[in-house]
């Protein structure tokens, strides 16, 4: 992140300093785990009666793994959101370097959006209006 901020002609100072930007970011990783039984009839293949009965049962547990991770940049004079990369990533190997790379590939391809453009930032704020003043009660 602080290589995508560099490229862009930012450079970190401390809150001291009066920042023009306040970075805020987080990672959250979350895991899923299912429970799956497969009954087994033997070579007489799904008969049920009597004496015949499944011969074995087998358990498995597919486990799927998902990162997230949210960037934002925030205007420190406005106090107001200049800025947001949010991403959500099916994390397919437990490899730590794999898992970074693909962290770091989603970082760079974010921040060339950034900083946005005119046009996108009026955009956004219609649809947050817009998604405002659908919350607002109806008056009689």
């Amino acid at each position: 992140m602080v290589r995508e901020l560099t490229a862009k002609g930012l450079r970190e100072v401390q809150p001291e300093e009066n920042p023009d930007l306040v970075v805020r970011y987080w990672v959250e990783a979350e895991s899923n785990a299912q429970l799956t039984g497969t009954a087994h009839w033997g070579m007489y293949g799904s008969y049920y009666y009597g004496y015949w009965t499944v011969m074995y049962t087998t358990m498995s547990t597919p486990v799927t793994h998902k990162g997230l991770l949210g960037i934002e940049l925030i205007d420190a004079k406005a106090r107001d959101l200049a800025w947001r990369l949010f991403v959500s990533e099916k994390i397919i190997h437990n490899d730590p370097n794999k898992i970074w790379k693909t962290a770091d590939d989603n970082i760079k391809k974010g921040f060339k959006s950034y900083p946005p453009m005119a046009r996108a930032i009026e955009e956004k704020k219609a649809e947050w209006a817009k998604m405002d003043a659908a919350k607002q009660p109806v008056q009689p």
